[in-house]
């Protein structure tokens, strides 16, 4: 299971992607609609290219947040087995891997 920091920022990436799309599409259609001040003014030109890239940034990370919250949330062991993940974090059973780190103390003469 990854870091819980990790899936939390998830959550938070896929709840605040949805409303900046929004404002994203509707700020890029109303610059679209209004060609003849993007042909006047270099500066919506670069604005409306930037809301394009912008566009498809978001939904990126919409599609990479979705992706990894629902898939998380599907296969997660909490959901399917829950009593073995509360004796897993109360140490109880223990895991099948375990970290060995050996210190070894090197003298030299």
């Amino acid at each position: 299971m990854q870091n819980e920091k990790a899936y939390i920022i998830g959550w938070l990436t896929l709840l605040t992607s949805i409303p900046v799309l929004v404002i994203q599409v509707i700020t890029t259609t109303i610059l679209c609609y209004k060609i003849d001040l993007i042909i006047k003014n270099v500066a919506y030109l670069l604005i409306t290219i930037n809301g394009f890239i912008f566009f498809i940034q978001q939904i990126i990370h919409l599609v990479s947040s979705i992706f990894y919250c629902i898939l998380n949330l599907i296969f997660l062991s909490e959901i399917k087995y829950p009593i073995i993940s509360m004796l897993k974090r109360n140490h109880l059973v223990k895991s099948p891997i375990k970290p060995s780190i050996k210190c070894t103390r090197v003298i030299f003469n």
